[in-house]
């Protein structure tokens, strides 16, 4: 089974669209277009990525998403399917990073300490 098709299942029950030609209708496709994914086929970007935002995707993961779905393709070669598959192990790298980085308090400020001169200087630091 395909990238689209495992996103589209998880679509369709997120919007509690019980039967796969509602769903394909709902995306203004085809109900053919469920089998292909099915079989490993995959769907354009564009709905891929309309299903992925739906579902709350960030961009970093929906990029990721589009890479293997290219990696999938039957068209691909076994060194483009690498390449493919290593960009999108590292979207989904760049994308946990972000994540913890964003999930992280925010560091207190140092408390303010006499300078040189006499007066006291506040030093914040921010990364």
């Amino acid at each position: 089974m395909s990238v689209t098709w495992r996103l589209f299942e998880r679509w369709m029950a997120e919007k509690g669209i019980r039967s796969e030609r509602a769903g394909m209708l709902a995306l203004g496709l085809s109900h053919t277009a469920a089998q292909h994914w099915k079989n490993g086929k995959n769907g354009t970007a564009a709905i891929i990525e309309r299903m992925a935002r739906d579902l709350g995707h960030t961009d970093q993961e929906i990029a990721a998403m589009l890479f293997e779905s290219m990696a999938e393709a039957a068209t691909a070669d076994a060194e483009s399917r690498k390449t493919l598959e290593r960009l999108a192990k590292k979207v989904r790298a760049v994308a946990l990073v972000a994540a913890a980085v964003l999930a992280m308090p925010a560091l207190p400020a140092r408390q303010a300490e006499p300078g040189h001169d006499g007066l006291v200087k506040l030093f914040i630091m921010r990364t």
